[in-house]
């Protein structure tokens, strides 16, 4: 799995602070939004934001959008329906095989399986 993160991000105070980030921030590939095409590069999204970070996600994309699994960091979310109380399961289980991406009406949804 090769991961992929926004160069704006690597500035973020509290990233260049965190040690578990920083013992894989080599192993992350670096793009620069308007520089880069992510368009063969990225089949999976997960975003930690709310509804503008979704929308902005989305718009990095100028042909299909890849699956996204968003999750809302702040009090409303209405195209980020995921808490991010336990994301960690939440991952592990769609990169398991255990649920599903499937597009609907434009969005993004996860179902079990």
């Amino acid at each position: 799995m090769v991961v992929h993160v926004e160069a704006a991000v690597l500035e973020d105070a509290a990233l260049r602070e965190n040690e578990d980030f920083n013992a894989v921030r080599d192993k992350v590939q670096i793009f620069w939004e308007g520089r880069d095409d992510l368009t063969d590069k990225i089949d999976f999204i997960i975003c930690l934001g709310g509804d503008g970070t979704l929308l902005y996600a989305s718009s990095l994309f100028q042909k299909s959008v890849p699956p996204i699994m968003a999750f809302h960091l702040g009090s409303l979310g209405f195209l980020t329906p995921f808490l991010f109380n336990n994301f960690q399961e939440q991952v592990h289980n769609v990169l398991q095989g255990k649920h599903q991406l499937v597009s609907h009406f434009q969005f993004i949804q996860i179902i079990k399986c």
